[in-house]
């Protein structure tokens, strides 16, 4: 199969109908094009052992760089086929110059990641959103208050932290329902895990900002919001994060 990478996203992939291209592969794919030894050369084949397919045989990873932030990476079973694939991966590059997608693709790169959804309420500050039949996850940029490494990465950690919080919590869950209960007036204690048939909700509070969770098996998502905001602006913003992702979910996430 083969890989078009565009910085740290994914923009395409190819691949036969027999084989199904698994989150993890991917993700090994992007750590080692992102590393030194791969950026230092134009192009370049090396061994690669991808567990989905087997523990013990290696294939070959044909790394072209076509770009600063645009890499072409083919796996392959074979050892010895750098030749005819450097010959493909050439082709595929002449065409994305002559129909100026290659050029389209660049611009795309440096602009910034789309925060559509934060933008539209002043209250959320960031949002995750995990497709577990996927294995894929979405979220908005880490602007102010968790622009830096330090602040990002503590807001990844409660996103964590209460992810497996609610796999010890969810067997003595509380009958619930979010929605109902907002419309209604009724309170909500933070810190307490909720639920109802099918759907699970979480509210977590520090001192910087107030973590709502929902979760299903299909999906699980995290959105911060500032201190003390409202629970009528937690609802509405659930609503509106809903029908975005809902309208725009092919956009998000790579059917693969």
């Amino acid at each position: 199969y083969c890989v078009l990478f565009a910085g740290d996203r994914v923009v395409m992939i190819a691949r036969s109908k027999q084989y199904k291209v698994h989150p993890e592969e991917l993700l090994m794919l992007q750590n080692f094009v992102m590393t030194k030894i791969s950026k230092d050369s134009p192009s370049l084949n090396a061994p690669i052992c991808l567990p989905r397919i087997s523990t013990t045989l290696f294939g070959s990873a044909y790394i072209r760089h076509i770009d600063l932030n645009i890499t072409m990476v083919h796996v392959s079973s074979r050892l010895d086929a750098f030749q005819e694939v450097n010959m493909i991966h050439k082709c595929i590059i002449d065409e994305m110059k002559q129909t100026k997608a290659l050029d389209r693709l660049v611009m795309h790169v440096k602009r910034s990641p789309n925060n559509s959804i934060t933008s539209k309420k002043a209250e959320l500050m960031h949002f995750l959103y995990h497709s577990r039949s996927r294995h894929q996850i979405v979220c908005s940029k880490f602007e102010k208050p968790y622009n830096t490494r330090n602040t990002a990465k503590r807001l990844i950690r409660i996103y964590k932290n209460l992810h497996f919080e609610l796999d010890h919590l969810a067997t003595a869950s509380s009958t619930f329902n979010l929605t109902s209960a907002l419309a209604s007036g009724g309170s909500i204690k933070l810190g307490r895990f909720t639920q109802n048939e099918s759907d699970c909700t979480y509210i977590h509070s520090t001192n910087c900002e107030t973590i709502f969770v929902f979760r299903t098996e299909q999906l699980e998502v995290f959105a911060a919001f500032y201190p003390h905001v409202s629970k009528e602006s937690i609802a509405s913003t659930w609503q509106m994060i809903q029908s975005v992702l809902k309208k725009e979910e092919e956009d998000y996430f790579l059917s693969i």
